[in-house]
């Protein structure tokens, strides 16, 4: 086993529920799609239905202590959202995203993705989420 495949087992232990820790991670939606904007609305029954993809993902949420990152503007109420990246990918997932992706939690809270990004080995995913 190489140092890459063990840190990306290490993540998967610690990110995932079940793994190293009980309590920590957490289960959540991504959502990808423009909500509105990519559905089609039908006149006959009035309904409106929405074309986004949904994936499942556990991960273990953060706070950043920083103002900015990157030359990117970090918020007081900005989240992280820490996923193994195994599991990120095996959920059908990149680290390519659109400005209306989201995480929806299971407290009904829904959170807008800034951006993504991983360490060099693809051991940990970070998307960086804001409140809407």
């Amino acid at each position: 086993m190489g140092l890459r495949e063990m840190f990306q087992g290490l993540a998967v232990q610690m990110l995932t529920v079940g793994g190293i820790f009980d309590n920590g991670p957490i289960t959540a939606t991504y959502v990808s799609g423009t909500p509105g904007a990519s559905a089609d609305y039908d006149p006959d029954t009035g309904t409106v239905t929405e074309h986004s993809t949904s994936y499942a993902i556990q991960g273990v949420i953060d706070k950043p202590e920083y103002k900015a990152i990157d030359n990117v503007n970090v918020f007081p109420d900005d989240r992280w959202l820490y996923v193994a990246g195994e599991t990120f990918r095996q959920a059908g997932l990149t680290t390519r995203w659109k400005p209306d992706d989201r995480v929806a939690f299971p407290d009904g809270s829904t959170w807008n993705v800034v951006r993504i990004h991983t360490d060099p080995v693809g051991a940990a995913i970070i998307i960086e989420m804001r409140n809407p």
